[in-house]
C-alpha cells in the first residue's frame, strides 16, 4: 500500500486554505550542498486570475511528507520573485534563504571574538537558532568584517575553515562539510537509496587533465600570512607535486 503525499504553506505565518492547496501545480525545494543558498519554487494556477501576491521577503514556510507519516518542516524562504503567466493562467514564487537584511554590508572588528559567540550573535538578529560544529566552538577569529554582509564574513570563514555556513531550515549553520559527522560530533549513519526509490537522477564525471577530478587532482597549495608585529611574509604548503595552486589572500596568522 503506497504512502499519500502530504504538505503545508505558509506566507508570514498564515498557512494556506486547503482551497489554496488544490490550486498548487508544482512544488519543489532545492537543499543545496555547501555554501550554495536552499531554494523553493511554488506553481500555482490561476486560472480566475483572484489570487492574491505575496509581498516581496514574505516569508515561506513549507513541509513536506506523508500523510499516513505526518509531515517535516523543511526550511524558511523569502519571496525574492514572482512570475504571472497569463497563457497559462499560473503564478510561480520563488524564494530563497537569505534575506535582504542579511546581505546588509557591515564594518566590524572580529579580532580575539569566538566565532561560536559571532554565529549566535547573528542568528539571534535575524530570527534563527545559530548551530556550530564541536569542532569550532573555541575557534578564536583575528581579522575584520569590512564591507562585508554576515553571510559573506561567514562563508569566508567556512572556505578557510573548511567548513559550510548558510541559513537553513530556520538555523544558521556552522559545520565541517567533510566530516559525516553531525554538528555534535556523532557519526552520520549511510541512508541507502534504490532505485525503485526514486524517479529519475542524474549522475556527472568532470574530466581533467589527470582523469576525473578529484582531490589527488590538487599538488600542492601555497598561502601567504603576514607577521603583524615584525611585518615578515611568510609562506606555507600543503600538499607535494603537480599542480601547484598559490591562495589569492594573505592570512594574519599560520593558524587560518
Amino acid at each position: 500500500m503506497g504512502l499519500n503525499i502530504d504538505f503545508s504553506i505558509s506566507i508570514n505565518g498564515v498557512g494556506i486554505s486547503e482551497e489554496l492547496k488544490k490550486r498548487v501545480i508544482s512544488l519543489k525545494i532545492s537543499d543545496s550542498a555547501g555554501i550554495q543558498s536552499d531554494s523553493c519554487f511554488i506553481e500555482l494556477d490561476d486560472y480566475d486570475d483572484s489570487l492574491p501576491l505575496p509581498r516581496s521577503e514574505a516569508i515561506l514556510v513549507v513541509s513536506i511528507g506523508y500523510k499516513e507519516t505526518g509531515i517535516r518542516e523543511l526550511g524558511r524562504y523569502y519571496t525574492k520573485e514572482i512570475t504571472l503567466n497569463g497563457g497559462r493562467r499560473t503564478m510561480q514564487i520563488y524564494g530563497h534563504a537569505v534575506s535582504k537584511a542579511m546581505m546588509s554590508e557591515k564594518d566590524k572588528s572580529r579580532s580575539k571574538e569566538k566565532l561560536d559567540s559571532v554565529l549566535s550573535s547573528m542568528a539571534s538578529e535575524y530570527g534563527l537558532d545559530s548551530v556550530i560544529d564541536l569542532e569550532y566552538h573555541d575557534e578564536e577569529l583575528s581579522d575584520a568584517q569590512i564591507g562585508e554582509s554576515d553571510i559573506s564574513y561567514l562563508t569566508r570563514k567556512a572556505v578557510d575553515l573548511g567548513a559550510v555556513s548558510k541559513p537553513t531550515a530556520s538555523k544558521l549553520l556552522f559545520a565541517n562539510d567533510m566530516s559525516g559527522a553531525s554538528v555534535t560530533g556523532k557519526k552520520l549513519q549511510p541512508v541507502i537509496i534504490n532505485l525503485s526509490d526514486i524517479t529519475d537522477y542524474s549522475c556527472s564525471l568532470k574530466d581533467s587533465e589527470n582523469g576525473y577530478a578529484t582531490e589527488s587532482n590538487v599538488g600542492t597549495v601555497y598561502a601567504e600570512w603576514q607577521d603583524k608585529s615584525s611585518g615578515v611574509v611568510h609562506i606555507v604548503h600543503a600538499g607535494t607535486g603537480e599542480p601547484e595552486r598559490k591562495l589569492p589572500q594573505r592570512f594574519s596568522n599560520e593558524k587560518e
